[in-house]
């Protein structure tokens, strides 16, 4: 009986994650999840026209997993000071990022995905 137990113990444990919606890999923890599902398009940054004095850059992005990992890039991009408009996409590893330039730096952008725990790579303008 105890062999059952621990049995049924181990199963419990691995299965509890997928039954609450987790996903290991973004440590997406709420509600339904499905990486096949869950997308986030980089189209209305890239496409939105500029104002005077703002700019726009292409960041590529690494260790993003699913359409919850490119919400969490955009929603600490959206929290820069400054930012405008954000589109990320995991599908495309990249984020476009619209900004004010006298109150943004590239850089900053960059070093906002790398604090959440992903890679940025080199900005590029659009």
């Amino acid at each position: 009986m105890k062999i059952l137990s621990a049995a049924v113990l181990a199963c419990l444990t691995l299965l509890a994650p997928l039954a609450a919606g987790a996903c290991e890999d973004c440590d997406m923890h709420k509600g339904p999840h499905q990486h096949a599902n869950a997308t986030t398009a980089a189209a209305p940054a890239a496409a939105a026209p500029l104002a005077a004095g703002e700019a726009r850059v292409t960041i590529p992005i690494t260790g993003m997993h699913c359409g919850h990992c490119a919400d969490r890039v955009k929603t600490a991009l959206e929290g820069v000071k400054g930012v405008k408009h954000v589109d990320a996409s995991f599908e495309k590893g990249q984020a476009v990022v619209a900004f004010e330039k006298e109150k943004v730096k590239a850089a900053t952008l960059k070093e906002t995905i790398d604090a959440i725990g992903f890679k940025a790579g080199e900005p590029t303008q659009n």
